[in-house]
């Protein structure tokens, strides 16, 4: 199958056989869990399964515990926080995430643009 965009073979199903990978393409995906982004949390949602207006003790809980297992089960790992501008700036919300970031920093987590971690990814994975 080709992507109609670019022309590209982005896989081939075979009926009775395996999926067959296409062409290797230099694109570095950046995992992104769901309950580390701010909306869904801090936000009013009309429809589930997202209810929002979580308490922020149980946001900051929630984003330092998936921090806690990254440092003891994936410590070279990447945990990506997604925040939004009309989200993340009021009050007491900017505590969550100054609270966060201090437990980050205090675990030794290094921040960086994700530019920077397929940078880093692509030099220590290259391309066959």
């Amino acid at each position: 199958m080709r992507c109609t965009a670019t022309g590209a073979v982005v896989y081939a199903w075979i009926p009775d056989g395996p999926l067959a990978l296409g062409d290797l393409v230099d694109v570095v995906e950046i995992p992104l869990l769901g309950s580390m982004i701010d909306v869904p949390q801090m936000e009013f949602l009309v429809r589930p399964p997202m209810p929002g207006l979580h308490a922020y003790d149980k946001i900051l809980k929630m984003w330092c515990d998936e921090l806690d297992w990254m440092c003891e089960f994936q410590p070279d790992g990447v945990l990506s926080l997604v925040l939004h501008p009309t989200t993340i700036p009021r009050g007491a919300r900017l505590r969550v995430l100054r609270d966060f970031l201090r437990h980050a920093k205090a675990r030794g987590a290094r921040f960086l643009r994700h530019g920077e971690v397929a940078d880093t990814f692509r030099a220590t994975h290259p391309l066959p």
